[in-house]
């Protein structure tokens, strides 16, 4: 049998010689609920309980609250769920350095210690939000016959770090998993490697050095000081003393399987996460086998909740819930378990199942389509015992509503978005599945809007953007499009083109359009003041200025516009692209920007910035990219591009929204993809970047920039998902 395994920096085809399966012993089962995130939907968004996504959650780590940190690890994000339930973001890839974080813990100060294979580096993040990089963190990896370099913070380097733990004494312990070996930070930041000969892999026991591992990618610490790791391809639980002991406490090394049992007569099927409780029982995500097993101190293994080999996104009690490789888990004072279900994007939580039965909900939530003035019910059916429920719109509580239905009396456009319920029971809380109310009125959610600001020259510093309009065989679609110098000077930009020359192209590269001067006649005069009115772009106040400006009526199809300067001049210019229907015409068949981009030149170590808007009164899924390597490659072959661009998208109020390095094969990204008519990228592993995001009508922005600095050309897109 094969299988694929991510490890962030690689992904390792394991062949399995023998692979065991037996009956499973579920004496004492866990109910397993679903606590955030949405099943099979990848994205980046807050909120609560259901209404929230995640792209692959990795790491776990409880908060002396209760709230849940989360490293989600394909957003590049450590995300942080309230204990009631709402989802925000802790910590973003772009204001910290991280790249695909997977390992978490955190100290009793409420210190958080991240370890990141991707960027190499192990991080801490302080009760105020300040992220510091502790050791390696250079991108390069330490490996081969000596393993990684130990030393003193960025002078010591790891390879593929997945896990971490940290003691009493805030000495931390970080399972190296390309290095074979398990490493130790002391506070003052001096790496050494604590057990395992790196680059050396095996299964011996032994002390420190004499031991080895193979791709360890799970680390807990007891009340003792004892480690147990999670020996991910030797199948094998393995456990470290404070003197650097190792021992094999569960498990047949090389032998994967599902078998319960006594220690070396158990086996697990590459275990990852695992995690200890007060009285020193184990929990373990055993992945490939999508089941949470139990190891007692005796070295007993049981199994929890799941069913071998057997995937899906089930609530329910030991055997009859379905999980699809769990990553990670994490246990509180009271005995719960949270676990991240890596393939379902959501955290799962788990209590024994004679705590109390598990909520189950019969009738979801239905979609709605609603009059403005009129009455709208929504309802969820489900089973258990003494039952509460919550409703939530857009992610928020909704005050008094904590019955079965909540009915809006009279529908209003403060009413539109997504609506979910959490159904609480004595065994724990279930949440519906999504539901949207709609109004039946005009103007639904559209994109209307997109301005890149960018210093702009002749050859690769052109700048130009790129649209679709889509829309009724025979219908055209009003276009304002704008290439602005010297009004930016009003604004404090420095550098401004002096006199931009504006040209639309359609797809076959036909001239549509063309502006030099808007101010250049009184018709175009008129017809630009009143599409910027119309609009909302700011007005071009002096009609003897040299910025560009045209009114377009296009049909179905796609377009280009460039923005050059006389004489290959260069300066800076914001080029924009309106969409000019007015607001109390526009309906569901109205012609539309399905999509808008920008292909542009970013310098060594700056960001280029582009602003979209979601018209409308309804919510809006979009496809986010930011492209680079698969441009470089046929059938583009465009030079020079970025090797690894990464973004950021904000809201109006400057809160991070969105974030992505590197897209990971993610399959909402691939849906997407297929859904919109975008190109597909080149290979998984490539490290162009994309999300899928649900916006609310708004201004947005996105940021793109080399993660490691570069210069280079890449291309930004936003669709709208049909």
């Amino acid at each position: 049998m094969k299988k694929q395994i991510i490890f962030g920096l690689f992904a390792v085809v394991l062949t399995l010689g023998v692979n065991i399966r037996a009956q499973s012993n579920y004496s004492t089962p866990y109910a397993l609920s679903t606590l955030a995130g949405s099943v099979g939907s990848a994205g980046f968004v807050n909120g609560s309980n259901s209404v929230a996504t995640f792209n692959f959650p990795s790491g776990l780590a409880i908060g002396s609250d209760n709230s849940v940190y989360i490293a989600d690890q394909f957003n590049g994000t450590i995300r942080k769920i309230s204990p009631a339930g709402v989802v925000s973001t802790y910590v973003t890839g772009a204001a910290s350095k991280l790249s695909h974080p997977t390992g978490l813990t955190i100290d009793s100060k409420g210190v958080l210690y991240i370890a990141d294979p991707l960027s190499q580096g192990i991080y801490s993040v302080s009760t105020t939000g300040t992220v510091t990089l502790l050791a390696g963190g250079t991108g390069v990896g330490g490996t081969g016959s000596g393993g990684g370099v130990d030393g003193v913070g960025t002078a010591a380097t790891f390879y593929g770090p997945r896990a971490i733990a940290v003691d009493s004494s805030g000495n931390l312990f970080v399972a190296d998993t390309g290095n074979y070996d398990i490493r130790k930070i002391t506070p003052a930041g001096v790496v050494t490697t604590f057990a395992g000969s790196g680059g050396a892999q095996g299964t011996a026991d032994g002390v420190g050095a004499a031991a080895r591992f193979f791709m360890p990618a799970g680390i807990t610490i007891d009340s003792s000081g004892n480690l147990y790791v999670s020996d991910t391809n030797n199948c094998t639980i393995r456990k470290i003393t404070p003197a650097g002991v190792v021992t094999t406490i569960a498990g047949n090394p090389g032998i994967a399987g599902s078998v319960d049992g006594t220690g070396n007569q158990a086996q697990f099927n590459y275990p990852t996460g695992i995690t200890v409780d007060a009285t020193g029982n184990l929990y373990v995500c055993d992945q490939f086998n999508s089941v949470i097993r139990k190891v007692t101190p005796a070295g007993v293994v049981t199994t929890l909740s799941g069913l071998v080999t057997t995937e899906g996104s089930v609530d329910g009690v030991g055997s009859a819930a379905r999980l699809a490789w769990p990553y990670c888990i994490a246990v509180d004072s009271n005995g719960k378990l949270y676990i991240s279900d890596f393939e379902n994007y959501t955290i799962r939580t788990a209590v024994i199942s004679s705590q109390g039965v598990i909520p189950k909900i019969t009738q979801q939530p239905v979609a709605q389509v609603a009059t403005a003035g009129g009455a709208v019910k929504i309802s969820v059916s489900a089973t258990g015992s003494s039952l509460t429920y919550q409703w939530y719109l857009n992610g928020l509580p909704i005050l008094g509503a904590t019955s079965s239905s909540y009915t809006i009396n009279s529908f209003s456009n403060a009413n539109v978005g997504v609506y979910t319920v959490t159904v609480t029971g004595t065994g724990g809380s279930v949440t519906s599945s999504a539901a949207s109310v709609v109004a039946t009125s005009t103007n639904p959610g559209h994109l209307m809007n997109l301005s890149v600001l960018s210093m702009d020259g002749p050859g690769s510093q052109l700048l130009t953007i790129g649209f679709v309009s889509n829309g009724a065989a025979g219908s055209t679609q009003p276009l304002l499009v704008r290439a602005i110098g010297p009004a930016l000077s009003a604004f404090g930009v420095p550098t401004v083109m002096a006199d931009p020359q504006l040209t639309v192209y359609d797809a076959n590269q036909v001239v549509i359009g063309s502006n030099d001067n808007w101010g250049n006649t009184s018709a175009n005069i008129a017809t630009i003041t009143a599409a910027d009115s119309a609009t909302g772009a700011f007005a071009l106040s002096s009609t003897s200025s040299l910025d560009a400006a045209l009114l377009l009526n296009v049909p179905t199809g796609a377009y280009t516009a460039q923005a050059a300067g006389k004489s290959n001049a260069t300066g800076n210019v914001l080029a924009e692209i309106y969409d000019a229907t007015s607001s109390s015409s526009y309906t569901s068949t109205s012609p539309r920007l399905v999509n808008i981009s920008c292909l542009e030149q970013v310098a060594s170590g700056a960001v280029l910035t582009a602003g979209f808007v979601v018209g409308g009164s309804t919510p809006e899924k979009v496809l986010i990219r930011a492209s680079g390597p698969t441009l470089a490659g046929s059938p583009f072959n465009v030079p020079n591009t970025i090797p690894d661009p990464q973004f950021t998208v904000y809201d109006s109020n400057s809160s991070v929204v969105g974030f992505n390095s590197v897209w990971g094969g993610s399959p909402s990204v691939t849906a997407a993809n297929a859904a919109t008519g975008a190109f597909q990228f080149s290979s998984y592993g490539s490290k162009d970047s994309a999300t899928v995001l649900t916006l609310n009508p708004g201004a947005y922005t996105v940021q793109v920039k080399s993660a490691t600095g570069q210069s280079g050309v890449t291309l930004i897109e936003v669709y709208e998902i049909p």
